[in-house]
């Protein structure tokens, strides 16, 4: 070894980028694998909604899309959805023909077609 290192310092990159550039390595890097905050209960209201239907109704006993929101903010769903994402729902599970039917004069079921 030289006269010159016991004056050596070992620095990490961190702290080296830290110090050069003036900001929070750590911060900076554990926002950007920071999971995004989502709210997974309304991302998950197509499911309740085709659950509502198929244990709520059938081709005698239609729901209304007012019914089904009343329905998806009570227990267990627990959850407020505009009317326009509910009709958005249903068209979507009226086109997936999983035994979903709408009608716009009497309502939505589950179950075999009138």
């Amino acid at each position: 070894m030289d006269k010159y290192s016991d004056k050596i310092k070992i620095i990490d990159n961190a702290s080296r980028l830290q110090s050069e550039n003036g900001f929070e390595y750590e911060e900076e890097t554990d926002a950007l694998y920071r999971r995004k905050k989502t709210n997974t209960r309304k991302s998950l209201a197509p499911l309740f909604v085709y659950l509502i239907l198929r244990e709520h109704s059938n081709a005698e006993n239609k729901l209304t899309q007012q019914k089904i929101i009343e329905l998806l903010k009570a227990e267990p769903y627990e959850i407020e959805i505009e009317r326009k994402a509910v009709s958005r729902i249903i068209h979507n599970l009226t086109d997936s023909e999983i035994g979903i039917y709408s009608d716009s004069h009497t309502g939505t079921w589950y179950g075999e077609s009138c």
